[in-house]
């Protein structure tokens, strides 16, 4: 099995002839540039209002375009799950938008805000590929209002929330969608999407998607076959849009930007997928606003939803949003990381951490193939972890007290290794992002 590279990005083929492997990197190259000019072209047709519906259907059907969905969709998998490059081809001549995904998703526990039972989805690359022509799709169409940052960074909310509090806006709200994702349903969301039904029904809604339980892992259960409502994993992992799925974002920020709301000079709200929260200037304009916006909310096309106030607390006081606290201090506003964000990150570097101790120092491993480049990756994920994380909560004023002792602890296993940096930012890739979880966004 040979290696080649595309965008930086390893991919294994089974091409022996080099002259058959440059044929179809030049494809490649050539499909990128396709399904570039077609992303522009549907840009264009929507200032123009000309062309919209063909162009889109160009991105969903054309062979081109679907394989650079495929390798950017393929590029996000680790490398052990990462399809060949002969795969990948296959893969864009034999998908079908609109018609059923055989591809099964393997779905697992998780535990939601407020600990609720909650479903994760493990889709593969069929289903990814899918997902990402849709994503394509809906990134032309949306038009986010001001108050949403699901797809501007949560850095960027939490800016706002602090800018908003410094100008006065001390009193706070924080609300939560119930069951946001699985809220939506087919019937009232396809006619409010600029795609073909049928690709609403087997590429964005989870309804017919063939899924099995993982039986290893529970994500805070004591086991998957002791979860509470266990049996009710199945149909939940078939409700609404499925969480996980590379084009749940996109769809959710279109239909909340639907949201029928005027701006105030008394209150502004911040709005984070299903995360919300109002800032008012006098406790009475709060209360009022709640009510205004639930009702709103409940009002969104696209599903039924249910907006819950989750806590309601003043700056003076300090109060949560996005796994941040915000306080007034002497006048200034203070923001520091939640516990539960700080625990979060801890757990996964530990559990990355246990891995790379048990490779590099059990003797069982000494002569292990491919031992260094393993351990090399193991150091690209807990940078790339660190990184991420210290990214998404680049407001808070504290980031650098809870992610300076992993990256000088990464520094010094990486050049005990013999390492440099320059190799280790080189090894990370596309599969190592860091997402906050709603258990973090909950703190």
């Amino acid at each position: 099995m040979g290696l080649t590279q595309i965008d930086n990005t390893p991919f294994r083929h089974s091409y022996h002839c080099p002259a058959t492997l440059q044929f179809w990197l030049d494809y490649v190259a050539a499909a990128n540039v396709a399904a570039t000019k077609m992303d522009d072209q549907l840009a264009c047709a929507l200032q123009s209002g000309m062309g919209i519906e063909e162009t889109g259907k160009d991105i969903l059907f054309s062979k081109k375009s679907i394989l650079h969905s495929v390798l950017k969709a393929n590029k996000k998998l680790k490398m052990h799950r990462r399809a060949t490059l002969n795969d990948c081809i296959m893969l864009s001549v034999g998908l079908m938008m609109g018609t059923p995904i055989d591809e099964p998703v393997k779905v697992f526990p998780r535990e939601k805000k407020g600990g609720a039972l909650g479903v994760i989805h493990s889709f593969g690359l069929t289903h990814r590929t899918a997902q990402d022509l849709v994503a394509r799709i809906m990134s032309r169409h949306l038009k986010p209002r001001p108050f949403q940052y699901g797809l501007r960074g949560m850095h960027k909310a939490v800016a706002d929330v602090k800018k908003r509090v410094d100008a006065g806006y001390i009193y706070a709200a924080r609300l939560d969608i119930k069951d946001f994702f699985g809220s939506f349903a087919l019937e009232k969301l396809a006619p409010e999407l600029p795609l073909p039904h049928e690709v609403v029904e087997h590429a964005v809604v989870g309804r017919h998607i063939e899924v099995y339980v993982d039986q290893s892992k529970s994500k805070g259960y004591a086991s998957p076959l002791h979860t509470p409502h266990y049996d009710d994993l199945i149909s939940l992992a078939r409700r609404g849009i499925p969480p996980g799925s590379a084009c749940s974002p996109i769809i959710a920020e279109f239909m909340i930007s639907r949201l029928a709301w005027e701006p105030s000079k008394q209150v502004v709200i911040v709005n984070y997928c299903d995360d919300w929260l109002i800032l008012a200037l006098k406790i009475e304009h709060l209360d009022a606003a709640v009510r205004a916006l639930t009702d709103a909310v409940s009002k969104l096309p696209g599903g039924h939803f249910e907006l819950l106030r989750i806590d309601q607390g003043s700056a003076p006081e300090g109060f949560g949003f996005l796994g941040h606290h915000f306080q007034l201090v002497n006048g200034l506003v203070r923001t520091t990381v939640a516990a539960k964000a700080v625990f979060s990150l801890g757990a996964k570097l530990a559990k990355l951490d246990q891995t790379f101790s048990d490779l590099v120092y059990d003797p069982k491993n000494k002569n292990k193939p491919n031992k260094k480049k393993e351990a090399l990756n193991l150091l690209a994920e807990m940078t790339a972890l660190v990184k991420g994380w210290g990214a998404a909560f680049r407001e808070a004023d504290d980031v650098g007290r809870h992610t300076s002792w992993c990256e000088i602890q990464v520094a010094k296993d990486a050049a005990d290794l013999g390492f440099s940096p320059n190799q280790v930012a080189a090894a990370i890739d596309a599969s190592m992002p860091y997402h906050p979880t709603d258990y973090v966004l909950a703190g």
